[in-house]
């Protein structure tokens, strides 16, 4: 039992570490709230249900293929880099309106597919996910992959509702707009690393 248990502070601890996942949930608390950070959330907690039923079904060499992370590195890589762009427009926005009108405006159903996407163009986490795993292949597999699932759920959970309390700086235009370009920042950051992942994957290939 303490070897499941340590799959689930592991899935906290390694889903709650800064990265693009986290940091798409936090940014949409930060900017609408609680229920879109939720819907973030929900939409990456979907993603990782995908990776981890291809590791139980015995697909995780998916991740190794140069094609596969090719497509999903770009794509990811794309995409992060238009959050980048994004952020940075609503850091020099000096219009950005908060009202509740504006908060209930937002699709909760378009953030949920978003956030899918995004966790889905990193080939890595299927690796991660079969390397985490691959002790416990001999025990209850099924097992395993709900006490891991459990973590991370708990992580983007307290990054949510970490994010609802971030909010309370939107009142505060300089520390907020400080915020989110170094949000910004963070999103090229690991555009970048997606991009480079997806030459490697290109050399591959070519």
């Amino acid at each position: 039992m303490i070897e499941y248990l340590s799959l689930t502070f592991l899935g906290y601890f390694a889903a709650i570490t800064p990265g693009p996942d986290c940091l798409f949930v936090v940014r949409n608390g930060l900017l609408y709230g609680f229920s879109s950070s939720l819907a973030s959330a929900l939409g990456i907690l979907t993603g990782n249900i995908v990776y981890l039923s291809l590791v139980y079904l015995g697909f995780a060499s998916l991740g190794k293929i140069p094609l596969f992370i090719f497509i999903t590195s770009l794509f990811g890589g794309c995409y992060l880099f238009y959050l980048t762009i994004i952020s940075l427009k609503e850091s020099s926005d000096l219009k950005i309106d908060f009202s509740q009108e504006n908060l209930e405006a937002l699709s909760q159903k378009k953030l949920f597919f978003k956030a899918i996407f995004l966790n889905l163009s990193n080939p890595k986490a299927i690796l991660f996910f079969s390397s985490v795993l691959t002790p416990f292949l001999k025990e209850n597999l099924v097992l395993s992959l709900l006490f891991l699932y459990a973590g991370i759920s708990a992580a983007f959970l307290t990054a949510a509702l970490f994010s609802t309390r971030l909010s309370l700086i939107k009142k505060k235009r300089g520390i907020f707009k400080a915020t989110n370009k170094i949000i910004a920042a963070l999103f090229f950051f690991f555009s970048v690393k997606l991009f480079l992942q997806a030459g490697e994957a290109a050399k591959a290939l070519f």
